[in-house]
């Protein structure tokens, strides 16, 4: 009787020790995303700033094709811009190694979104939040060096 109770009492401690755990990962998770998601908003000010400071629209340009990089959960992700004087034309991921493929493919939308709005305020992709926010960095990062200035 006394081993059976000595198991089961070892089996909740380690059922503990192990939520725990979880739970500190989440919650370094959870500060990553509000980091990630505040550098965004700053991004985009700074290009919104940039283009007021023009007095255009549109965003402006060098044309090119421009590689920016970005944190995802798996590791970093690396996209490809092609813009011309007023729009992007094209984002080709490069590398997302450490991404689980499933969540990429999800995260991967965001891509489509930012060809749509022809800008990098769009939402994230729901279950892939990590991936989508590190191909929003790289595609900012990108995007910071095709802006004229």
């Amino acid at each position: 009787m006394k081993r059976n109770y000595i198991g089961k009492l070892a089996s909740l401690v380690l059922i503990l020790a192990v939520l725990f755990a979880y739970q500190s990962v989440a919650k370094a998770r959870e500060a990553q995303v509000a980091q990630n998601q505040a550098e965004i908003a700053e991004i985009d000010a700074y290009n919104r700033e940039l283009l007021r400071q023009q007095g255009g629209g549109s965003a402006s340009y060098e044309p090119g094709t421009y590689t920016g990089e970005g944190q995802g959960f798996g590791g970093a992700i690396t996209v490809s811009v092609t813009v011309s004087e007023t729009e992007i034309e094209a984002i080709e991921v490069l590398t997302h190694a450490g991404e689980d493929p499933a969540y990429f493919s999800t995260a991967e939308s965001v891509v489509d979104a930012v060809l749509r709005a022809q800008g990098t305020d769009v939402d994230t992709a729901s279950g892939a939040t990590f991936s989508s926010l590190g191909l929003l960095d790289a595609i900012n990062a990108a995007l910071e060096e095709a802006v004229k200035g």
